[in-house]
């Protein structure tokens, strides 16, 4: 997962401790990725066994299209294409992490 968000994506490597956790640099957010076990752990309770789409990742982008071409290319299964969503103010695309978990990408209509 740190090598998707990483080099897929291209956020920033802040802190990696090599083995549990690492965290990334998403604009003024930070995005902490935790080794299965040791997230499990850290809730201690079915919370850490929750199944994909239970949570969705939101990034503010620039170009929506331009990232719908991009990231399939470099491995970011493409879910939903980038469409208007005039209810919501928005452009989107929904992609997939290589654990299944789904993230978006929008910018301002």
């Amino acid at each position: 997962m740190l090598a998707f968000y990483r080099d897929v994506i291209g956020l920033s490597v802040t802190f990696d401790d090599g083995k549990n956790y690492a965290e990334l640099q998403a604009g003024e957010t930070a995005l902490g990725l935790f080794l299965r076990e040791a997230m499990r752990e850290s809730l201690r309770g079915p919370a850490a066994t929750a199944q994909s789409d239970r949570t969705i990742l939101v990034f503010a982008v620039n170009d929506v299209d331009a990232i719908t071409q991009r990231l399939p290319a470099r491995g970011a299964p493409l879910v939903a294409t980038g469409r208007d969503m005039p209810e919501w103010s928005i452009r989107m695309a929904q992609f997939r992490d290589p654990e299944g978990n789904l993230f978006e990408v929008n910018q301002p209509l």
